[in-house]
């Protein structure tokens, strides 16, 4: 099989199983398109400075995380969208989400404690357990609890709530996962024997390193400001324990152990978002379902925010009309 193949219209799936697209990536970059077209809204302010937005600390064992949440006053959904991003992002990173959000949808963005935003003692647990539990407590800190509302993680957010679900410390009406990460990208040479002797101070040398080790070959402009905004404000110490003490997770081999139903949602490919991995984690989950949209990078946030914006449209047990072109049927051994 031919990489393009790979990346078009037939994968061979870990076990031997070929996945076939309903139709090639040209055709579904169209229909992406077209649900893009009402995302963009002109002179949205920042969302982490915007007057409106309520920022909540929430008590979580060993300090608190935050959460900022916008409830607009003429609502245009059905149920709220949580937002768990990736590994160490700052809000910029997520404009583009909030765009499509702004005065229109109640939307909290919930930032995990590895983030600069958190208020964490300095000897804490960092491990993915951990994180996961912490958006347990603020699920039930915040009230969703009783709520039907839409829960989606982005990267290494995603990667935190399936360990959640895998703990049963997460629990969400709908599970949408973006880009899951399946194991954390960092060198585990590294992490296992580097990391733990190196000072945070002669951490802070490696930045330039760190930035070109998560970018790797990625050409995209918006890819790198990205990591670069990511990287320039990182809290080192807090980065330190939490890569070593997640340098074992792994998701293969472990998803079996999820039994709701999760969506597995891809749109694009850059250095640590291989497409293969996607469509191999949606059918090892026993009720994983995999939505395959696509578009340019510079559209990644937007597209996560209109797959979000759709299943918000729809109450809990519903699968949003619009949907439908995109999901790809996942053969199963039985």
């Amino acid at each position: 099989m031919t990489e393009s193949r790979v990346y078009l219209d037939e994968i061979q799936l870990f076990n031997g199983l070929i996945l076939k697209l309903s139709r090639p990536l040209e055709k579904i970059e169209r229909a992406t398109t077209e649900l893009l077209k009402e995302a963009f809204q002109h002179g949205v302010p920042y969302f982490w400075e915007y007057e409106k937005g309520e920022h909540i600390y929430v008590p979580v064992d060993g300090g608190s995380i935050r959460v900022i949440h916008f409830k607009p006053e003429k609502l245009i959904h059905k149920r709220p969208i949580v937002l768990v991003s990736g590994w160490g992002v700052v809000p910029s990173t997520f404009q583009d989400f909030y765009e499509v959000m702004h005065e229109k949808y109640e939307f909290y963005y919930l930032e995990t404690r590895e983030k600069a935003s958190s208020k964490i003692k300095r000897f804490a647990q960092f491990t993915i357990t951990q994180k996961a539990k912490d958006i347990g407590d603020a699920i039930k800190f915040l009230g969703l609890q009783s709520r039907d509302f839409v829960l989606m993680g982005t990267c290494w957010g995603s990667s935190v709530i399936l360990q959640g679900l895998m703990d049963n410390s997460i629990k969400a009406p709908t599970i949408l996962v973006f880009d899951p990460m399946y194991k954390l990208t960092y060198s585990r040479f590294f992490l296992t024997f580097i990391a733990p002797i190196l000072p945070v101070p002669l951490l802070s040398l490696l930045r330039p390193f760190m930035k070109r080790q998560r970018v790797g070959e990625m050409q995209e402009k918006r890819q790198k400001e990205r990591v670069d905004a990511t990287v320039d404000n990182a809290v080192l110490w807090k980065w330190k324990r939490a890569s070593i003490q997640c340098r074992n997770f792994m998701l293969y081999g472990n998803l079996h152990k999820i039994a709701q139903e999760v969506f597995v949602i891809n749109s694009t490919k850059d250095y640590i978002h291989d497409p293969i991995n996607y469509p191999n984690i949606a059918h090892q989950l026993p009720k994983g379902r995999f939505l395959r949209l696509q578009g340019t990078e510079d559209k990644r946030e937007y597209i996560a925010a209109i797959v979000a914006r759709e299943f918000s449209r729809v109450l809990k047990n519903e699968f949003p009309n619009s949907m439908e072109e995109f999901e790809v049927q996942l053969p199963r051994d039985s």
